[in-house]
């Protein structure tokens, strides 16, 4: 996917600056807003990828989603490489860009950014913040 940003692949690179980027280009953003504070905790269970939620400040109240998810390539090695040999990742990045905004009978989070490494080992893939929801233990 050609981007007019760098590629904002690991959570602790997600800063105000890449995520005014990523909402405005999703159309999230309200017009001439900016990100002023970005804080991350993790959620979710982490089987093959790590998952955070992000917690929004802005300019302007009400701008933008006050949370949103940001799922992520794992930090575990042999996670990461199962992720990428298996094309998991890149699999699931194409689901979210092709088939997901047409399955309009499915609640789904709708992703704001999807973006992947060309070697398939690198993702980021930014969604609506589906709270109060909760991960289950599969």
């Amino acid at each position: 996917m050609a981007t007019t940003q760098p590629a904002q692949i690991r959570p602790e690179e997600v800063g105000t600056e890449w995520m005014t980027w990523a909402l405005r280009r999703s159309g999230t953003l309200a017009d001439g807003a900016r990100v002023t504070s970005v804080d991350r905790e993790p959620c979710g269970t982490g089987q093959l990828a790590d998952s955070y939620r992000f917690t929004l400040g802005y300019d302007s109240p009400g701008a933008g989603p006050g949370t949103v998810v940001g799922k992520f390539a794992s930090e575990d090695p042999a996670s990461r490489a199962f992720g990428q040999q298996s094309g998991y990742y890149r699999t699931e990045i194409r689901f979210y860009q092709q088939l997901a905004p047409r399955l309009s009978a499915v609640a789904l989070p709708t992703a704001l950014h999807a973006e992947v490494a060309d070697d398939g080992a690198e993702f980021v893939l930014l969604m609506d913040d589906l709270a109060p929801a909760r991960v289950v233990d599969q």
